[in-house]
């Protein structure tokens, strides 16, 4: 990739864009959301506090298929910057819970681009935008988003790999969980993600590089969140996590958390021969 193509003083017009999209939590939404993360599905009621994560399921801007990009992700230069690099991926988030959202709920989804900054990478130049977003439900905001995204030119290497070839042994609780395609395709169908490196093989291989599908960020993090509210008993009230490798479908996902002398909780996800892939860190009151 030409640095040449990187402008940032034109990708920084960007910088403050706004969108607002509505979206509305039915009780059919949070049976699939439970089901994909093998939960019961159950009778949830309206006023119902939905399970963890929902929110990474919420506000996509709906597009028409001829508005999309060759990754089929919304085409580049509308709400996020035009950056000129092929690959795009979640590199984590922090969010903050104020109150918690619950089935019936009307979302309002406020997104604003918060950040751009070009960095020098192992495999070249990066552009990392930040997104910030606002879930609010009459009027008041119920949760607050960082999201961040990292756009990098695409490499036989196929993405990082991770921050050791260890796993940690000392967790106060684990789980193990084979990312079967089909949750990737829930996962996706749920949020009406379009984003092809999560269903579509021949274009994940052949463009992408990658050796199989790729398991969604947020939903990498919803199951260390969860595992975190699993160890202490209760909901979490914010949450930080970064991506430090892919993980890709047919693999068995370990992950592990451990409650900090703060009563926080230490999270990671990892996969055997690649080490730790994803951390995070849960905070409860």
């Amino acid at each position: 990739m030409d640095n040449e193509a990187l402008d940032i003083n034109h990708l920084n017009k960007w910088l403050g864009n706004t969108e607002m999209v509505t979206d509305y939590i039915t009780p059919i939404v949070e049976q699939r959301y439970r089901a994909t993360l093998n939960i019961d599905p159950g009778n949830p009621a309206i006023g119902e506090v939905v399970t963890t994560g929902i929110h990474w399921m919420l506000g996509w801007n709906l597009k028409k298929n001829d508005e999309l990009g060759v990754d089929s992700h919304p085409a580049r230069g509308d709400f996020l910057p035009p950056v000129p690099l092929p690959r795009r991926m979640w590199a984590g988030s922090q969010i903050k819970v104020k109150k918690p959202l619950r089935v019936g709920d009307i979302v309002v989804k406020k997104s604003k681009v918060a950040d751009i900054k070009l960095k020098e990478g192992r495999t070249g130049q990066l552009c990392f935008v930040t997104a910030e977003y606002e879930y609010i439900v009459e009027d008041e905001v119920r949760l607050h988003e960082l999201h961040n995204i990292v756009y990098r030119d695409v490499s036989k290497a196929g993405g990082g790999s991770g921050v050791s070839d260890t796993i940690p042994d000392d967790a106060d609780f684990t789980e193990t969980i084979f990312m079967h395609p089909t949750i990737l395709f829930r996962y996706s169908a749920i949020g009406f993600v379009g984003h092809r490196i999560h269903y579509d093989y021949p274009y994940t291989k052949n463009e992408e590089n990658y050796p199989d599908l790729i398991v969604h960020g947020p939903l990498q993090a919803t199951f260390l969140l969860r595992a975190a509210e699993k160890l202490k008993g209760k909901s979490v009230t914010s949450f930080n996590h970064k991506v430090m490798a892919p993980v890709f479908a047919n693999s068995d996902y370990i992950i592990g958390a451990k409650e900090n002398t703060d009563g926080s909780v230490s999270c990671w996800g990892a996969v055997k021969g690649t080490g730790m892939t994803m951390q995070a860190e849960a905070f409860f009151e």
